[in-house]
């Protein structure tokens, strides 16, 4: 609250796609009086309403998911019935959100959404080449690293 920010979202998940109850429980106590959301990596668990009532029972105050589906509005029935397991814990559906289908929530009782709200902008008259972003960077079960190893053997060889 000192730094004008009222919550917190994060969320820690196991390698094995399971809640880690420890550190969530961590990061809630870190975060004190502010409100916590668990993101999306919540979408990624084997069983979401196990998960859901065992992060309602860690004190998270908010679930932002759009029901383990690409888009929220494809899983609007699960949603609605997580929605209705919880007591305190808010569903904050989120993923393809739009003006189209966000009446669909509101009138289906969830208390708030998400959305990036953004567009693409085209910036270029035409695409230069190469590309200068590679796709294969963006992974949702892996991250890259600089490996020091790879890094030293290059410099070794041109020495």
């Amino acid at each position: 609250a000192d730094l004008g920010v009222s919550g917190i979202v994060s969320g820690v998940l196991h390698s094995n796609g399971a809640l880690d109850k420890d550190r969530t429980a961590e990061l809630i106590s870190a975060a004190g009086d502010l409100h916590f959301t668990f993101h999306r990596a919540f979408d990624w668990v084997e069983d979401p309403l196990k998960t859901l009532l065992e992060l309602e029972n860690l004190g998270v105050d908010c679930v932002l998911t759009s029901g383990g589906r690409q888009k929220a509005e494809e899983a609007i029935n699960e949603l609605i019935s997580w929605k209705k397991k919880v007591e305190k814990c808010i569903i904050m559906p989120g993923g393809g959100i739009r003006n189209h289908n966000a009446l669909l929530f509101k009138n289906n009782g969830f208390e708030a959404i998400h959305l990036s709200g953004s567009m693409f902008n085209k910036t270029l008259e035409k695409m230069p080449e190469p590309s200068m972003n590679n796709a294969s960077y963006l992974r949702d079960d892996e991250i890259a690293l600089t490996d020091p190893e790879i890094i030293r053997t290059l410099v070794q060889s041109v020495k």
